[in-house]
């Protein structure tokens, strides 16, 4: 009995151990130069890779590490391998930066993120719009279609792209508003050459009675498609606060619009680095 729980215990150990992220991710991710060069001395394998397929360099990079990274490069490190959600040590230094490293001096070392193409198209559906204390249905959605929440999701977007802050990273080359519904195929028309992908934004404000004011609630959710195959690559929920849902009583329907826009201006930026990084890793 003894034997066989010792025979268990050692193979259990053993599994332990093989599971265990070889030493020179964590030193590359520390930035200690001197220990990841002596373990590549010693034979570590320089694209080892941890559960989330992340490589020294990676790790370096992503912890703004120049000088490790610097080594891992003049080491022969593959720039262009991608982790598990696709993105490469430059797309990680760009949109997943951790601790306080130099990123900006890791980026000028590695091969750029590439800039994307992108047509843009832009709608707004009255589906969550239940019931409102101050009107019926025909003309809430009226009233809620005036204020063409939509174009102003598409134009904080656009702004955000066209800003020093976007590093240039992607390029819009058409734009499309279509009022209320979005179609079920897009129709942005698709200038040459193509574009990388198509960026969907849906806005969907929200109402409901609640006695004797109305809760207002909005989400926009955004899709990227492939421009090649249309095959949605990723798709988000934004501007519906912290747990999802962001909720504002509202006392008369004047106060519909001012609600709505103060929760949609802020999004630009957010959206815009969201569709960055998606589109560097799954592009």
């Amino acid at each position: 009995m003894r034997l066989l729980l010792s025979a268990v215990l050692t193979a259990a150990l053993g599994a332990a151990a093989d599971n265990t992220p070889p030493p020179i991710l964590a030193v590359a991710a520390k930035g200690q130069t001197a220990q990841v060069k002596s373990l590549l001395d010693g034979g570590a394998d320089i694209e080892a890779a941890d559960r989330d397929g992340r490589t020294p360099l990676m790790l370096a990079a992503q912890h703004g590490k120049a000088e490790t990274v610097r080594l891992l490069l003049a080491r022969g490190a593959k720039s262009g391998a991608r982790d598990r959600d696709g993105l490469t040590a430059a797309g990680l230094a760009l949109f997943a930066p951790s601790g306080r490293g130099n990123h900006d001096v890791v980026l000028k070392l590695l091969p750029p993120v590439p800039h994307r193409r992108v047509a843009l198209e832009s709608g707004w559906t009255p589906a969550k719009l239940a019931s409102s204390c101050f009107m019926n249905r025909d003309q809430l959605e009226h009233e809620v279609g005036l204020y063409r929440l939509d174009i102003l999701v598409l134009d904080e977007f656009a702004r955000y792209s066209a800003s020093p802050a976007a590093k240039g990273l992607i390029e819009i080359v058409a734009a499309e508003k279509m009022g209320k519904h979005l179609p079920a195929t897009s129709e942005v028309p698709i200038p040459a050459p193509a574009p990388d992908a198509l960026v969907t934004m849906e806005v969907q404000p929200g109402t409901a009675c609640g006695g004797t004011t109305d809760n207002a609630t909005l989400s926009i959710d955004v899709r990227i498609s492939r421009a090649a195959d249309r095959t949605i690559v990723f798709q988000r929920s934004f501007a519906g606060g912290v747990k999802g849902l962001r909720v504002q009583p509202v006392d008369n329907p004047r106060q519909y619009q001012p609600v709505w826009e103060s929760w949609i201006k802020p999004q630009g930026e957010p959206m815009f680095w969201a569709v960055a990084a998606a589109l560097a890793a799954k592009l």
